[in-house]
């Protein structure tokens, strides 16, 4: 099997082109998931006993958002509309999103135990475990493992890109938080759009349908 492949510039690229011809739609999804997880941690502090019941709730609704976010990040990529109501429209993937997250953070806070370098070695190969698990409906195991195949000899190129990405938001913080706004949706669409490009690589090498 040939090893993947992708450009950093390309995504980027991609990334704003997009969020350029749909920028009022990203910041009104933005300001809608960090509106509701603000009003959800500041009820779960002044609601004495119930906070724990408040904070599951919230916890529940976090990763439905999480879900929703992933679905019109691909949307966009698919030439589809993406509705804001698709932010919660994930719930029947509640149970794989979060059962794959918990295995993610610990493997990777492992990683991070055995001097850094693993952790992050860990996190550049398991970092589009959401993605199987949105887009292809994978159980948690499968999509990390799917995840693990689509990276396999590209997690130094993984990792630069986190390190574009992560500067760019930088620059968008330091725009008085502001450009946060859109430096974030791009970060998400570029990110999706590398997974689609290794899912296409996947799909040629017959590597998909074993994952």
């Amino acid at each position: 099997m040939m090893g993947r492949s992708f450009n950093i510039g390309d995504a980027i690229r991609y990334g704003w082109e997009i969020v350029k011809n749909n920028i009022a739609f990203f910041i009104i999804m933005l300001l809608i998931v960090y509106g509701l997880s603000i009003t959800i941690s500041f009820v779960a502090r002044h609601v004495g006993m119930l906070g724990i019941i408040v904070t599951l709730a919230g916890l529940v609704v976090q990763f439905l958002m999480a879900i929703g976010m992933v679905k019109i990040v691909l949307g966009f990529i698919d030439n589809r509309k993406p509705a804001l109501g698709e932010l919660f429209d994930g719930l029947p993937l509640v149970i794989n999103y979060f059962i794959a997250n918990i295995i993610f953070v610990v493997v990777c806070a492992m990683g991070f135990i055995c001097l850094i370098v693993p952790g992050i070695y860990l996190m550049c190969r398991l970092i589009f475990w959401q993605f199987f698990v949105v887009d292809r409906n994978l159980g948690p195991v499968e999509a990390l493992q799917a995840s693990w195949e689509a990276t396999r000899g590209i997690a130094l190129n993984v990792f630069l890109f986190g390190m574009v990405l992560w500067l760019l938001n930088l620059v968008g913080l330091i725009c008085l938080g502001v450009g946060l706004l859109v430096t974030i949706p791009i970060s998400m669409v570029a990110v999706a759009y590398v997974y689609r490009t290794l899912l296409a690589q996947m799909a040629q090498d017959g590597s998909l349908e074993s994952a």
